[in-house]
């Protein structure tokens, strides 16, 4: 008889450890998932404020002046050399 009671105490105690191992991972679970979408919504935000920050330096690029180009030969007429050209039709 203490064979069968004892056999029924392990049969309990296994199955509240079980229930208890159950509950442990449902906590973790529920945990992880929530820690996931936080994850996800930082990224995005993140994607946002990195796409804002694009359109900004490309609106900067755009308001950069742009150099004036030779009709001859391709290359960028820096003020130098016009105002030494000027400088040359005066004399």
């Amino acid at each position: 008889m203490m064979t069968r009671r004892k056999g029924a105490e392990d049969m309990n105690a296994n199955k509240e450890i079980q229930d208890e191992m159950v509950g442990v991972l449902t906590a973790i679970s529920i945990v992880s998932k929530r820690l996931a979408n936080r994850l996800l919504d930082l990224d995005e935000e993140q994607g946002n404020e990195d796409e804002t920050m694009d359109k900004e330096e490309s609106a900067k690029k755009e308001e950069l002046p742009k150099e004036d180009k030779s009709a001859n030969n391709n290359e960028a007429v820096k003020p130098e050399a016009i105002n030494q050209n000027e400088k040359g039709a005066s004399k």
